[in-house]
């Protein structure tokens, strides 16, 4: 089944959201994500790069659901405790940061 796995194409192109020191607010779509449940999806790891140093990432891609809303995003520290956030070129969600 992981040979499956890798051999799939990903579904989405990715762009870059934003990036959040460990557990700092971070919100998408006016969800901090840090307070909710991330689900790992089934899909291939989301193939990104750093915006600031042009090194490619491959990342988990995430759901989290707060009521009726559903949000999908890739994530993955690019260094000890500094995360990226991505998501789904087709379904670009607004991002907003406190702090």
């Amino acid at each position: 089944m992981l040979e499956k796995m890798k051999n799939l194409k990903p579904k989405f192109q990715w762009i870059f959201l934003g990036n959040s020191i460990d557990s700092t607010s971070f919100e998408i779509d006016g969800i901090d994500i840090w307070k909710q449940d991330w689900r790992r999806t089934s899909e291939p790891k989301a193939e990104v790069k750093d915006p600031l140093y042009n090194q490619d990432f491959s990342f988990n891609v995430y759901e989290i659901e707060v009521g009726k809303k559903k949000i999908k995003f890739a994530a993955g520290e690019f260094s000890n405790c500094v995360w990226g956030f991505y998501v789904p070129k087709d379904n670009l969600y607004s991002r907003e940061s406190c702090c």
